[in-house]
């Protein structure tokens, strides 16, 4: 599909074990990160699970855009 000019975003509300294999078997461009995991992002539990997957994401060339990021936490 890339080489038809479409790029493919998948929307995530949860981070799960499912999102390593979603990105190793698709083609996806975009990963959309839910406002609940946006606003969380700091959690722990979140973290975890969001910065493995953030390198696989990396590595493949697929950008991550956040729904509603928390900016003014961000700047502290």
């Amino acid at each position: 599909m890339t080489n038809a000019g479409i790029n493919i975003a998948v929307r995530v509300k949860v981070i799960d074990n499912n999102m390593r294999s979603i990105i190793k078997r698709t083609n996806i461009k975009f990963i959309i990160l839910d406002e609940v995991i946006s606003k969380n992002v700091n959690n722990a539990n979140i973290l975890t699970r969001l910065l493995p997957l953030k390198k696989l994401a990396n590595d493949r060339g697929i950008k991550f855009i956040f729904e509603e990021p928390d900016i003014k936490r961000e700047k502290e």
